[in-house]
């Protein structure tokens, strides 16, 4: 059975504007979770600072010196919080989205670019 390469074209095209809009939808998405991530752990690393210069930490125990400086404690627990549920790779979604597609493309000829554009490796 033939295929008419006008309707093939049309297909491929058709393909290629949905992974564009896929991946054009996880970008925003990604920019979110990267954003809180990179706020959290700024704020993890400033009370870690401002923690570990107190003076006070050297002559107390642990829970006492954690009850002091409680935005540390809990900035930490939301960063393991975060790692834990897995935002790390919310966060790189798109790339990983186009890393699995050029797998799969490769076995029709086809890679992806970046941002969602079909190459033709051809014969």
């Amino acid at each position: 059975m033939l295929v008419d390469p006008d309707t093939q074209d049309d297909d491929i095209k058709a393909f290629e504007a949905r992974l564009q809009k896929s991946i054009d939808n996880l970008r925003p998405y990604a920019a979110r979770w990267r954003l809180f991530l990179m706020l959290v752990s700024i704020l993890t690393v400033l009370c870690a600072y401002l923690w570990l210069t107190d003076p006070d930490t050297v002559n107390t125990s642990l829970y006492t010196s954690l009850r002091a400086h409680p935005v540390f404690f809990f900035s930490s627990l939301t960063l393991i919080v975060l790692f834990t549920i897995g935002v790390h790779k919310r966060v790189v979604a798109p790339s990983i989205l186009v890393q699995r597609l050029r797998i799969c493309l490769a076995d029709f000829g086809f890679s992806i670019t970046e941002n969602g554009t079909l190459i033709n490796k051809g014969n």
